[in-house]
């Protein structure tokens, strides 16, 4: 066997040998003659083309062997040779089609920045100067292609292919925080608790229900003993089964359908079947080839509910007397108190794992960088738990319009986005009522649509109508759907509920500091940006001005009467005088240009792309405008002017702080000459 293997890989060493020749071989030779410029030449452009196409098929099967290689197909990346061969394959073809076809010269530079663009994704930066040296000196060395020099054409195309490899990378480093959440949160959010997830508790308690089961089935002499437990949507599962041979793993957890234990379950009574005659329609976990003769069973009280059936049957005939259903009977009061422990113990579980989320989860959504994750995590964590078919996160534009945040489940994705009204609803119930609406079937249903009559959620068996809010502020909704009845438990419910409690102090949060953001920025009484506002909005047009060479103005005005109307009138006729005269100065803007409001009694404009004589301009037309107006205050109409100061952009020399003093020294220089005028700073 040895020696067939080596002679196997002796065999292979020639055909790895050529192909690693020809890897390096091809585009080498290909590369000189393009170096050389030998597709430049007019007269032979024929066998250009052809070597053109014959390279691209070399180059195409490169790429085929590359990516379809083991490594790639697990899933791995590729090697940093594959990355800068299939680079110097891509700028190599393109070099010979540009040596072709010289006319087209004036694309060189954009069409190797979109290859650059594209290889900084698989290749680093030390490749990427390799390359970028390569379609330079390519472009360098054919005639009429491209008029940019060695280095301008090496720069260029390096500053693309570090300003690509720099945005792929944060944009990976992003996906990556991202999935690092979600494992692990997913790793601290468990379903219900179960053997197979490590209880030990639990695996005691499976264990000592097995072993009781042994001991009733040897003390009625049956041939085997069944434990079924009630599901959630009323029906019956084996919980463990136990014969002579030991205990039957492979049944447990198999549905029941047999009339026999769902009889027992409904009626709350014992059975005695003394002759069995179709064992897989009566009992359900046996087909016909077992030869069950007959069957007792008895009810399974758990805190006064009937929550399962013990089962015992056996191989002859009427197997069960009367004697021995007494001892069945004793027998299903001390496995009840065991399954009562073990439901505890489960639900203890629950609630830990449930505990361990909740801190995940706020630990989660308070390092959010955006509100735009928070309902991803938030579906993340609801589908991990309670395993709907559906779960919607919508919230409320307005009083009476919901738009969907995001959906998951089968073919729901596509409802992110959707808006409509919540008029006639069970969204517009459960958020004015703020209560959780929770259907356990398709009969409890209302018949509304659960967000909008212009967004269909389908149907289902039992539906969980969750509001979000918190502090008396209604946020949206959280929709969950599944298409079995009573798939949602009192844990469960709880769990929602704080989940959505959780995200709507979230969300308002969010909200509370884009309006703390906005009052900063924004003043309430006159509607127009503050002196922080305007200040910002000024270092962003000196910016814009330096950058692109425009120009724009400021325009900085006071009104004159101002001491003379708080001392004649009160604040209140000021507070009235300040918010018409923004009103009036908003109006008459257009649209491109910006009003403050900085305090006191002065205002302030920042006029786009004016120069100083068009920015005079309207100031004047603004002096007329403000001295036109007036405020009618307790039946007093209050009149008053305005002292303009003008001073526009003076190119790259100029800062915004100048700019503005300027205009100020212009208004003092108005209000000397008595007010009601405009004046633009001269030096």
């Amino acid at each position: 066997m040895t020696s067939d293997k080596r002679g196997s890989r002796e065999g292979n060493e020639p055909d790895s040998l050529l192909r690693g020749v020809l890897r390096l071989m091809v585009p080498a030779v290909f590369g000189a003659v393009l170096l050389w410029g030998g597709f430049s030449a007019s007269s032979y452009p024929v066998i250009g083309v052809v070597a053109l196409l014959l390279f691209i098929g070399y180059m195409l099967w490169r790429l085929f062997n590359i990516f379809t290689a083991p490594g790639r197909m697990d899933g791995r990346g590729g090697t940093v040779a594959e990355a800068v061969e299939i680079g110097l394959l891509s700028i190599f073809a393109i070099g010979t089609g540009f040596q072709l076809l010289p006319s087209l010269g004036n694309l060189w530079l954009l069409v190797h920045a979109i290859l650059f663009a594209l290889l900084a994704g698989v290749a680093g930066l030390p490749e990427l100067a390799v390359l970028a040296l390569s379609a330079a000196m390519v472009g360098y060395s054919s005639l009429k292609v491209t008029e940019l020099g060695f280095f301008a054409a090496f720069i260029s195309l390096y500053s693309v292919a570090i300003a690509s490899h720099l945005a792929i990378s944060l944009e990976r480093n992003r996906s990556k925080r991202l999935k690092s959440k979600m494992e692990r949160l997913k790793m601290d959010i468990g379903r219900r608790s179960s053997v197979g997830e490590g209880s030990r508790v639990l695996a005691t308690m499976d264990r000592t229900i097995s072993e009781t089961l042994q001991e009733i089935r040897r003390g009625v002499g049956a041939h085997c003993a069944i434990l079924a437990l009630k599901t959630p949507q009323g029906g019956l599962y084996v919980k463990a089964m136990v014969n002579d041979g030991g205990e039957a793993h492979h049944d447990a957890g198999v549905r029941l359908k047999g009339t026999a234990f769902h009889w027992v379950l409904n009626n709350r009574k014992e059975s005695v079947i003394p002759s069995i005659k179709d064992p897989a329609a009566m009992l359900g976990c046996y087909d016909n080839k077992v030869p069950i003769r007959s069957f007792a069973g008895v009810p399974l009280f758990v805190g006064g509910r009937v929550e399962g059936v013990l089962g015992v049957d056996s191989l002859k005939e009427d197997a069960f007397p009367p004697d021995l259903m007494v001892l069945l009977r004793l027998s299903a009061k001390q496995l009840g108190s065991i399954v009562y422990h073990f439901q505890e113990s489960a639900n203890s579980a629950i609630l830990v794992k449930d505990m361990r989320t909740f801190r995940e989860y706020s630990r989660l959504i308070s390092m959010s960088a955006s509100d735009g994750e928070l309902p991803a995590i938030t579906l993340k964590v609801l589908e991990e738990r309670i395993t709907p078919d559906i779960v919607i996160l919508a919230v409320l534009t307005t009083e009476s319009e919901i738009e969907v945040l995001d959906a998951r489940g089968e073919g729901e994705e596509q409802l992110a986005g959707s808006a409509g009204s919540i008029e006639g609803s069970l969204a517009q119930w459960v958020l004015g009522s703020n209560k959780y609406l929770h259907c356990s079937s398709s009969k409890e249903i209302p018949e509304k649509p659960s967000l909008s009559d212009s967004i269909s959620t389908g149907k289902f068996e039992t539906l969980l109508i969750m509001p979000v809010s918190a502090r008396g502020s209604a946020v949206g909704v959280i929709v969950s759907g599944w298409k079995e009845a009573n798939s949602l438990d009192a844990s469960g419910l709880d769990f929602c509920s704080v989940i959505a409690r959780h995200l709507a102090l979230a969300l308002l949060h969010s909200r509370d500091m884009s309006e703390l953001e906005r009052l900063r920025l924004v003043d309430e009484h006159t509607g127009l940006k503050t002196h922080t506002g305007f200040v910002t909005h000024l270092e962003h047009e000196e910016l814009r001005s330096k950058r692109y060479e425009s120009t724009h103005a400021v325009v900085i005005f006071e009104i004159d009467q101002f001491s003379a109307i708080a001392q004649g009138h009160g604040n209140g006729a000021l507070a009235a005088l300040l918010s018409h005269l923004g009103s009036v100065v908003k109006n008459n803007l257009r649209e491109s240009d910006i009003a403050a409001y900085l305090g006191g009694g002065r205002f302030a404009l920042s006029l786009y792309e004016v120069d100083g004589e068009g920015a005079l301009k309207m100031a004047e037309r603004f002096v007329r405008l403000v001295a036109s107006t007036s405020v009618e205050w307790r039946e007093v109409k209050i009149r008053f002017t305005g002292s303009f100061g003008v001073s526009s952009w003076r190119g790259e020399a100029d800062s915004h702080i100048e700019l503005a003093g300027r205009a100020e020294k212009a208004m003092y220089t108005s209000r000397r000459a008595g007010g009601n005028r405009a004046t633009l700073h001269e030096d």
